[in-house]
């Protein structure tokens, strides 16, 4: 059974953000920004438990090439994504995001749905993203 991925909205305009700057420090780099958090969802998604507790109730996956965590949220077969955070800035200040009313329609905003052999990702104009890449989400 596939299991479902929703991002607070706030997390989907941190990956814009920081793809969007880093493709403005070095031409492709953002590109590489994306397949890293493209690749903490497909680890997070394969074994939601592997990654310790960190703080909340919250689990944290450690990006390889950049300074970022993706801190997460567990519940049976559906994951959400509270932030993609700088881990050098402002730690914790995602934290009100589990408090706010709207956690449980999170779906609404940004989903992704993974299976073992599903070919996801994220279409470009829901992220925002002012260069296009490879991202195109098509679950058939």
């Amino acid at each position: 059974m596939p299991r479902q991925v929703e991002y607070h909205p706030e997390a989907k305009s941190e990956i814009r953000k920081s793809a969007n700057w880093y493709d403005d420090k070095v031409d492709g780099l953002g590109l590489e920004f994306l397949l890293e958090v493209r690749n903490a969802e497909s680890q997070i998604v394969q074994n939601p438990e592997l990654w310790p507790v960190y703080e909340a109730g919250t689990r944290r996956y450690m990006m390889k090439k950049f300074p970022f965590a993706v801190i997460y949220l567990v519940s049976g077969l559906k994951m959400q994504i509270v932030a993609v955070a700088h881990c050098k800035r402002n730690p914790g200040y995602w934290k009100d995001r589990l408090n706010e009313k709207g956690r449980e329609t999170l779906g609404s905003v940004f989903t992704f749905l993974f299976s073992n052999n599903a070919n996801f990702g994220v279409k470009n104009e829901d992220i925002g993203l002012k260069n296009t890449y490879f991202w195109n989400f098509n679950p058939e």
